[in-house]
């Protein structure tokens, strides 16, 4: 029984349903839509649109056992004769799912909500095994092309979004409100299994945005995960991310441009840190100064600091193929933030790029421990921070700064001091995949010294001569 809004198409004769509304509430669903005809089906909410049951069990027949509907505020169904699935709403409760979309037709599915969508519903059992809720569930078949979410709050269940495309196209989901999951994680996408059918599909790359405002996590502390398919997924400046990431196999990509990440996340690219499978999972940082715990960072084949960013690593250690700065960024490990930094792997500082470090004395300064090589292309940068007592500094004061299993382009290293006293020169070596800065002080030139002599003592002898001048002359 419904008293919200039904409607189907059940001929593949017909062609496209429309549902137009504004405030909805239905006992079981707020609106279901099911189109069999060969055009497109379109739900359009311009208000609240409820639907209060959670689900509604159907008793065994003659032709089968009982089963269990579950419903939701939005419910949208296109068959295989269909074309384009699109549901625009405003605010939307549902009992399980707050909005279902599932587009078994030839076109796009298209989910867009401006106000916030809820899904009351954790797990329903089905004769195909327990089905997970979501605040949106989206799913567009192997026959579909893209599937595209942009929603404002969002908060389910399970996840918060929750969207399958193995269809031909990419799958894009734009956040920028809170988005919260309960027991699965704040936004969950797969491109390359189907939730409904075995197997593994070459679905199209996941593209994750969180614009400015956008908070994402769950009750189980989870806040992105994707499946084997790639994904590419950018935090923008004001978006946060509450919970840990964790993007399976295939190749990912996450970007943290001004938006920042819960203490204690952790941010999993998947797979493992070797390229030799094919799959190359990258770390970026940009615009923003954070301290990261390298431990936390897992399963990254590059790690990038860019443009605007300044990143330390609390616990001093990071494994990953290349740890990667450049374009203005800088491997902070000034301040007592990186000394006797480890990293398992190749550095690399170009472009740029600034490694910083602290030197106190000869016994207490920033070093590294890097297991690859370490690469200073054309413009790399260290920096070093020089707060040395005076009564702790000397002549061929050297400390090893660096210590790698080979130096690459060190010609073109440029190398800059804060704090050198000027009494003394600095300079930076290398020998076996070991630099050393020594510190020297400065000595007069000879020429310098002996003009200087000679000068005084003309300056003495000219003073002689003129008190003898005037001894004799009073003695006549």
């Amino acid at each position: 029984a419904y008293n919200g809004y039904y409607s189907t198409t059940l001929n593949p004769d017909g062609t496209s349903l429309r549902i137009t509304a504004t405030t909805v509430t239905g006992a079981t669903d707020g609106i279901h839509a099911d189109n069999y005809g060969a055009g497109a089906l379109s739900i359009t909410a311009t208000g609240q649109v409820t639907g209060v049951a959670a689900t509604t069990y159907i008793p065994p027949d003659a032709f089968g056992p009982g089963y269990t509907i579950a419903h939701a505020g939005i419910k949208g169904y296109n068959s295989f004769f269909g074309t384009d699935l699109t549901i625009t709403a405003a605010g939307v409760t549902g009992g399980s799912d707050g909005i279902l979309g599932v587009n078994y037709g030839s076109g796009a599915l298209t989910i867009s909500a401006s106000g916030p969508v809820v899904g009351n519903g954790a797990v329903t059992p089905t004769p195909f095994g327990p089905r997970p809720h979501s605040g949106i569930t989206a799913y567009n078949s192997y026959y579909g092309t893209d599937l595209t979410i942009t929603a404002v709050g969002v908060t389910g269940g399970t996840h918060g979004i929750a969207a399958y495309n193995v269809g031909s196209g990419p799958l894009s989901v734009t956040v920028s409100g809170n988005v919260q999951g309960g027991t699965g994680y704040g936004i969950y996408t797969a491109t390359a299994t189907d939730p409904y059918y075995s197997g593994t599909f070459s679905g199209g790359t996941s593209i994750i945005t969180l614009n400015s405002g956008a908070t994402v996590g769950s009750a189980a502390g989870l806040a992105i995960a994707n499946d084997e398919g790639d994904s590419t997924t950018i935090v923008h400046a004001g978006a946060h991310v509450g919970g840990d990431v964790r993007l399976g196999n295939g190749s990912d990509d996450l970007t943290f441009d001004g938006g920042t990440f819960a203490a204690g996340a952790i941010l999993d690219g998947g797979d493992d840190t070797g390229i030799a499978d094919g799959f190359v999972d990258t770390l970026q940082f940009r615009n923003l100064a954070t301290s990261a715990t390298g431990g936390n960072l897992q399963n990254w084949e590059n790690v990038f600091i860019e443009s605007g960013a300044s990143v330390s690593f609390s616990d001093n250690t990071l494994t990953t193929s290349a740890l990667v700065v450049l374009n203005g960024g800088v491997l902070e490990m000034a301040n007592g933030a990186g000394e006797n930094f480890v990293l398992d792997g190749n550095l690399e500082v170009a472009l740029g790029g600034t490694l910083s470090l602290d030197v106190f004395s000869d016994s207490d300064f920033d070093s590294l421990l890097v297991t690859g090589t370490a690469d200073f292309g054309l413009f790399g940068e260290i920096l070093f921070n020089l707060a040395i007592d005076p009564g702790d500094l000397f002549d061929g004061f050297t400390v090893d700064f660096l210590t790698s299993a080979g130096v690459l382009n060190f010609g073109d290293l440029l190398v800059s001091y804060t704090g050198l006293d000027p009494l003394y020169t600095a300079s930076v070596s290398e020998l076996n995949g070991v630099l050393s800065l020594t510190l020297n002080q400065q000595v007069a030139s000879v020429s310098e010294a002996g003009a200087a002599a000679l000068f005084g003592a003309g300056l003495l002898g000219l003073f002689g001569v003129g008190r003898a001048r005037r001894r004799n002359t009073a003695a006549a």
